[in-house]
């Protein structure tokens, strides 16, 4: 799992507070973390935001990932970091996002500022296929506050490629839809899916140290944020991009 800085260090400076603002200074700004491992991404964009937000200012995140085991250890990774903090609160939930329609998510809809999906589309993308990932997108959509964000960090084609290779070396099942997917362009795809939402702003902040793209897609327009990397477009090389 590549290191929780290496994603943040393509954030504009002052990210959460910008987003903050042109959002309308809401007085709990939500944070949700889609495949969220052990957490350590998750925590990590809750300092950020604890650092950037006023005082008074109260921060909540949740991550979801669907093994429980990962999940236990989130929970006990996040008991130091609240104690040192105020006006915070993290909650991890063992579940499987496309299947769980439960409370235990439902309860998440129409209410979150800040959505992130790191590194997950692809898995998303195997197990359940082109529409599989179309859905995901609009399960992730439907988090969003009217002013909400999704910041979305996709795997290249030749993650793909890589995670069948390793399937195929333990002698595991080949990926599900491995040969039915139509998509095969997944960062350009993935950007023209979230294009279809209507989105007020897009800002494509580059491509991060093991050449997967990160961009912020906003329900908000955001004229004051700019990257380190000056918005610039992204290649759409699709042959780029390391492992999981």
């Amino acid at each position: 799992f590549h290191p929780a800085r290496a994603r943040s260090a393509l954030f504009p400076e002052n990210l959460f507070s910008l987003l903050w603002k042109a959002q309308g200074c809401p007085e709990v700004f939500t944070i949700f973390d889609i495949g969220c491992n052990e957490g350590d991404l998750t925590l990590l964009l809750l300092r950020l935001a604890r650092e950037q937000l006023p005082d008074d200012a109260s921060i909540e995140v949740v991550g979801v990932d669907i093994d429980s085991n990962l999940i236990e250890r989130a929970n006990k990774k996040s008991v130091d970091l609240l104690s040192s903090m105020e006006n915070v609160k993290a909650e991890f939930v063992a579940a499987d996002f496309m299947l769980d329609n439960s409370e235990s998510l439902g309860r998440f809809s129409g209410k979150m500022h800040f959505v992130s999906l790191f590194s997950v589309t692809m898995w998303v993308h195997l197990n359940h296929g082109d529409v599989g990932l179309r859905s995901f997108f609009d399960r992730a959509c439907d988090l969003l506050t009217a002013t909400g964000v999704l910041v979305v960090e996709p795997q290249s084609r030749k993650s793909y490629k890589n995670a069948r290779k390793r399937a195929l070396k333990l002698q595991l099942p080949e990926p599900k839809h491995w040969g039915s997917i139509a998509l095969k362009n997944p960062e350009q795809d993935i950007d023209d899916i979230c294009k279809e939402r209507d989105f007020a702003s897009i800002l494509y902040l580059g491509k991060e140290m093991w050449e997967r793209s990160l961009s912020i897609y906003s329900n908000v327009s955001l004229p004051s944020l700019k990257s380190p990397m000056e918005s610039k477009k992204r290649s759409g090389d699709a042959d780029e991009g390391g492992d999981k």
